[in-house]
């Protein structure tokens, strides 16, 4: 038997599991929990997993990943305001937000078995 990791999310309301295998083709996956976005991203170079809101300055924001690296680590962009976004920091670097930080979320990264 395979055991699938996943990273599990407690949202305070809901607890959402995201599968490994996803993140590690996708980077970075967009959800809606109780009407909040969220972004779950992975650093495939860094090793690095991240959840942030996408809510920053009263702006909702839906990040997309560039493709490019900062610092060894992934750099993702929000599509309202092409400003680049560090998985690792979740702070803006470039763009009309940049020096904003993002809102991190703790994750938990455990097989699946053990998260249902």
């Amino acid at each position: 038997m395979r055991l699938y990791a996943v990273v599990v999310v407690d949202y305070g309301t809901e607890v959402r599991v995201y599968p490994i295998t996803i993140l590690q083709y996708h980077i970075v996956i967009n959800d809606v929990v109780a009407g909040n976005l969220y972004s779950i991203a992975y650093s495939p170079v860094s090793g690095i997993y991240r959840v942030f809101s996408g809510q920053v300055k009263n702006e909702k924001l839906i990040f997309g990943h560039t493709g490019n690296l900062y610092k060894n680590t992934d750099l993702l962009v929000d599509f309202q305001n092409d400003t680049l976004w560090s998985i690792e920091s979740g702070q803006a670097l470039v763009g009309v937000m940049a020096g904003a930080p993002l809102d991190m979320i703790d994750l938990k990264i455990m097989n699946y078995a053990s998260a249902i």
